[in-house]
């Protein structure tokens, strides 16, 4: 179900081509950190999409791959940093959003999900929620491939009722206690 050219590979196939292919026929090594930030995302996506905390969800847990993954107190309190930091942002949100990037593909139908953007006249913002806890995998804004292609991809689907002149990529890491922000013009 995934495009081809992924937004969260890009760095990747942007440098080394070949990799699309490894990547189309390659088994998912995808490990516990993986699954715990997907269930860290479920979570987020009804945070923002309800307005509700959703205290509900404590003590249940998903599955993902082979892993189950509990949603505990401790993760809630991550996630609503980043809830509460998305809500602050002025605009017209949007909340796990598939942009377009075909144009720049020799494939039709690329897309990816953004975890959320918020958008003004002049202005878009591209939020990025990363939940590893892993200090060697601290992940930066500036020049981020993936968060550029969910701007390209915005601009491309509201450019013209927005007229985005800038962009303001944001990297939330509430784990890591690392929030990082890079801003590029259009």
């Amino acid at each position: 179900g995934h495009s081809a050219f992924s937004p969260s590979s890009a760095h990747r196939w942007m440098v080394c081509a070949g990799s699309l292919r490894a990547n189309l026929i390659g088994v998912d090594t995808a490990g516990i950190e993986a699954a715990f930030g997907s269930v860290a995302h479920d979570v987020t996506e009804e945070w923002l999409k309800t307005g509700q905390e959703p205290l509900w969800r404590v003590g249940t847990a998903m599955k993902i791959n082979e892993f189950e993954i509990l949603i505990d107190e401790e993760m809630l309190s991550y996630v609503e940093e980043s809830v509460t930091r998305c809500k602050l942002l002025p605009g017209t949100h949007l909340v796990e959003y598939k942009v377009d990037f075909s144009h720049l593909t020799p494939i039709p139908n690329q897309r990816g999900t953004l975890d959320f953007a918020a958008m003004q006249p002049r202005v878009a913002y591209v939020v990025d929620h990363k939940y590893g806890s892993s200090p060697e995998n601290i992940v930066y804004a500036e020049n981020n491939e993936q968060a550029l292609i969910y701007a390209i991809g915005l601009d491309h689907g509201f450019g013209l009722d927005y007229w985005f002149e800038k962009f303001i990529l944001r990297i939330h890491q509430p784990i890591l206690n690392h929030y990082d922000e890079w801003e590029i013009s259009h």
